[in-house]
């Protein structure tokens, strides 16, 4: 058993992914929640204005996307679940994390050292920019070590991560209608519904190379069509291509950092 709740978000269409963390979950002798996420395809522009801020819609309408607001919802809807327990802390993972082989002994450690109140910590991380992180702040949580960024805006994604029963709590309600992605975590702590976040360094987590389940490329155009129907079919060569394109790209995100003082 782990050391606390284990929420995984997961389309219902997704079974592939499903089957993924359920192989991972029985080989290291953990238990999670599965948490049905919410499906962007089955919305309607009526869906969408009761979900979402009309006014961050009308702002970033690409970047707040149906497959946006959905996960948003996903992982509120997993928040919601935490808060219904009486846990102090809760890991919430997306469908293609790899586990690390110690994860139980991950857990047990931040457990066992302060966990910060209203804050986030990062067992993954994308850096698109250079993350700095800085020494001085470094918690150690037993197996690993995590650090604050210097720009909170550079390590992204909700693939993984940590947060205490108030953060939990202060997400819910200030993402609610959406007005900004999961793993906008700057922006949260800038607009004071965290108060900090720390990140695994480097991170403890990988994600496999599977398509974006958010549909950046909307299904009905032709790149999102041809996208859809490669991933669909595994066409030979164009498959692979698409495959080693997300692995670079993760690889990069993930090792985009760099230790100041």
């Amino acid at each position: 058993m782990s050391a606390f709740p284990i929420y995984i978000i997961n389309l219902k269409r997704e079974s592939r992914r499903r089957a993924f963390m359920e192989k991972q979950l029985a080989s290291l002798g953990i238990e999670a929640i599965f948490v049905d996420a919410i499906d962007s395809r089955t919305f309607t522009g009526e869906t969408i204005t009761h979900l979402a801020d009309a006014g961050a819609l009308a702002k970033h309408p690409q970047w707040l996307n149906d497959g946006a607001v959905a996960c948003a919802c996903s992982h509120g809807k997993a928040y919601n679940m935490f808060l219904e327990t009486g846990a102090p802390l809760a890991l919430f993972l997306e469908d293609d994390v790899h586990l690390p082989k110690n994860l139980s002994e991950v857990l047990d450690g931040i457990v066992s050292y302060r966990f910060p109140e209203r804050h986030v910590v990062l067992l993954h991380f994308l850096a698109f920019k250079t993350a700095k992180f800085s020494r001085a702040t470094g918690r150690n949580f037993g197996t690993f070590t995590a650090y604050a960024p210097t720009d909170l805006s550079a390590p992204t994604t909700a693939a993984a991560y940590v947060l205490d029963r108030a953060a939990a709590k202060s997400l819910s309600t200030y993402n609610y209608p959406v007005c900004i992605p999961a793993d906008a975590w700057g922006h949260f702590i800038e607009n004071e519904a965290l108060e900090g976040m720390h990140c695994a360094v480097p991170p403890i987590c990988s994600t496999e190379e599977f398509k974006s389940s958010i549909d950046y490329l909307p299904p009905a155009t032709i790149a999102g069509r041809f996208s859809n129907t490669i991933e669909r079919y595994k066409i030979p060569l164009l498959y692979s291509i698409l495959k080693q394109r997300r692995k670079r790209m993760a690889e990069k995100g993930r090792g985009n950092f760099e230790m100041v003082e």
